[in-house]
């Protein structure tokens, strides 16, 4: 179905994004994956993917940029992002992930810290998806 995805990012508690977008949600009792056309500036023509579970995140990119981050609580997962500009290894730390799905809903709550190159940041990922009416 159509939907409505809203997503804010924090960096170490300072709000960085906004993103309101429409795309595609498909919802099963215990699993969901959202896809949506990223519309960040630099992001153009890049497709994400979430798939989401109570305790599990797994976030593609295809496109301009790709990527695949798996947030598991407490597990640490290391991926390159594949730029126009060349590739860029980080590793992230997932401090806790939340998924909520809902029979026409879904959300979720990322905390994780990303590190590249010995820095480490905070950031926070918050999204709420629900039919486009």
């Amino acid at each position: 179905m159509n939907a409505r995805i809203s997503i804010n990012s924090t960096s170490d508690g300072e709000l960085i994004s906004q993103v309101k977008a429409v795309g595609e949600m498909e919802i099963s009792p215990s699993f969901a994956t959202l896809r949506y056309d990223e519309v960040a500036p630099g992001m153009e023509n890049t497709v994400t993917e979430l798939s989401v579970e109570p305790d599990k995140v797994v976030m593609r990119r295809k496109g301009n940029y790709e990527s695949e981050m798996v947030f598991v609580p407490n597990l640490t997962s290391d991926f390159t992002v594949k730029t126009p500009y060349g590739n860029l290894p980080l590793s992230i730390y997932s401090e806790k992930v939340t998924g909520k799905i809902g029979k026409r809903s879904v959300s979720l709550n990322l905390e994780y810290v990303i590190s590249a190159g010995g820095v480490s940041s905070r950031q926070c990922l918050s999204l709420y998806s629900f039919p486009k009416e």
